[in-house]
């Protein structure tokens, strides 16, 4: 799937995917808490002591490395500095927990856990401020490119009784859709970030199927 687009535009829906990862994470590790973990992975098992989760993942996902994955980012980082003219500060105090994909070609669906440690982000006190403040940061972005941007009403979402709060963002561009879900759930002083990126009923429901195996301790 293309991104048919002219002056820079991105070329293609992984680069957009890519991008809009960048904006949240950080190549590093939490500064502020000693016990923090990006967890472990077992086999198709991943696992996280610090909030408390487990998630079984079925063959129709693989796994993405985090190493290139990080290659990647910074790739495309560079890539969005050189369009628009300005150097952009990656988020302090956010990690990869861990990055899935059902398709390798262009990334869709996905889903990726992250963490985000609020002691980087005085101004954000909750889900709310982070899902509001994260769609400014997107939009601002993307201000210069040839798309058509929308951002849903905060939800809330249970997921094996624990309640995140959600927003959507829905992009348009040269005749091609995609969404990006968003659920997070304070912890303490630190953020549980899920993003689910989807194009149609179908990845959406690929999508969901895995994050209700989410189960906690």
């Amino acid at each position: 799937m293309h991104f048919c687009t002219v002056n820079n535009k991105p070329k293609t829906m992984k680069t957009f995917l890519l991008v809009l990862v960048l904006l949240t994470l950080k190549f590093g590790y939490s500064q502020t808490n000693k016990v923090f973990s990006i967890g472990n992975l077992d086999s198709n098992t991943y696992s996280n002591k610090f909030f408390g989760i487990t998630l079984k993942i079925d063959s129709s996902w693989k796994i993405m490395n985090r190493k290139e994955l990080y290659q990647i980012m910074e790739d495309r980082q560079n890539a969005l500095e050189e369009t628009n003219g300005k150097k952009y500060e990656v988020q302090k105090g956010s990690n990869i927990l861990l990055s899935l994909t059902g398709d390798t070609l262009e990334n869709i669906p996905q889903v990726l856990l992250s963490s985000l440690d609020l002691f980087f982000l005085p101004t954000i006190k909750n889900e709310t401020d982070y899902l509001v403040d994260y769609a400014k940061r997107v939009r601002e972005t993307y201000k210069n490119y040839d798309l058509q941007m929308s951002v849903s009403e905060i939800g809330q979402k249970s997921i094996n009784n624990k309640i995140f709060f959600t927003s959507i963002i829905t992009i348009k561009a040269e005749g091609y859709i995609t969404y990006q879900k968003r659920y997070s759930l304070k912890f303490g002083n630190t953020l549980l970030n899920i993003m689910a990126n989807y194009n149609s009923p179908s990845t959406l429901k690929q999508c969901e199927r895995l994050i209700a195996n989410l189960r906690w301790d």
